[in-house]
């Protein structure tokens, strides 16, 4: 689909997405099943805007970035001290993982920022260097972790802390915390419903919805490969109408709130999750996965709008 597809390839550009109180991982996801970063879809299609974005859009979409690396670094928790002496092998396994996880998660947040665009201020690119050097700090980390040299990685930590002080400092003469929301976030997604959507062909079984922060997990018990693409729409009653709009080319933004969230496309027997901050009104879960002949599932029934309560 083509306009709706445009919103949910922004969504995955790399840590896009919360609303305005960004999301930590709520519990693990089992082996069969793919994490997206949670979103609330407070970005309006930015991309498309030729204008420099303001401060204050900057300062948002940098917010709800934080919280989606928060998530990614707090999937990945440290289960002990690695500099103690005596320390145990898992506590360093662990700090390898939690600090490689870091190094994804802010090296993301500021590729998510520069793709965004920058607003007519020196501090946005200041907290995009600052962000990129704590990912390079806590890459050498994971790295010194993995060889045991632990004197060289206690540096490379302790250098990884004093950015992450310089760029909170930055962030909220920016307007924002990253530490207050990303805590937020943590408790936020603790609370976090599960809910589990069946996908066959082509159809999709949805329990009743409510809002709050909650886990779309996607279960595929049909034949082909789906995906779930989650967006609130404008008006009740608009999901057709958007779908039928997109088939005949025809711009669907008119019938979006907010941009959407997916998850990986998801073969047969197979599952992925996503985590949507949802508010109350109408929502549309489509599948823009294409079958053999070409046409997108959400043509052949794959596009049901929920209500949230």
């Amino acid at each position: 689909m083509k306009g709706l597809t445009v919103a949910a390839a922004l969504l995955l550009v790399a840590c896009t997405q919360t609303g305005d109180d960004s999301t930590d991982a709520a519990s693990e996801p089992s082996a069969t099943e793919a994490a997206v970063p949670v979103a609330d879809g407070a970005s309006d299609l930015p991309a498309l805007d030729p204008r420099p974005p303001s401060v204050r859009e900057f300062a948002r979409v940098a917010g709800d970035a934080c919280g989606v690396a928060a998530a990614q670094v707090a999937a990945a928790p440290l289960r002990g001290d690695p500099f103690l002496a005596g320390a145990r092998r898992g506590d360093i396994v662990s700090a390898e993982a939690h600090y490689r996880a870091a190094a994804q998660a802010w090296t993301a947040m500021a590729e998510r920022l520069w793709e965004f665009g920058l607003p007519k201020s020196r501090r946005a690119q200041r907290l995009i260097t600052l962000l990129d050097t704590m990912g390079q700090y806590a890459g050498q980390a994971a790295e010194q972790f993995a060889e045991r040299d632990l004197e060289p990685a206690q540096s490379s930590v302790k250098s990884a802390a004093h950015t992450m002080r310089s760029a909170d400092r930055v962030a909220a003469k920016m307007g924002f915390g990253p530490l207050e929301r990303c805590a937020r976030a943590r408790v936020a997604l603790a609370n976090a419903r599960r809910v589990v959507v069946e996908a066959t062909d082509f159809e999709f079984t949805v329990p009743r919805l409510r809002r709050g922060v909650t886990r779309f997990v996607l279960r595929n018990d049909g034949r082909e490969e789906h995906q779930l693409f989650v967006v609130a729409l404008r008006r009740r009653g608009t999901l057709q109408e958007a779908v039928a709009a997109d088939r005949h080319g025809d711009a669907v933004g008119k019938f979006l709130a907010r941009t959407g969230a997916t998850t990986p496309v998801v073969g047969p027997a197979e599952r992925a999750s996503v985590d949507v901050r949802l508010r109350q009104g109408p929502y549309g879960l489509l599948c823009f996965v294409a079958s053999p002949d070409g046409t997108p599932h959400a043509y052949k029934g794959m596009a049901t709008e929920v209500p949230v309560r």
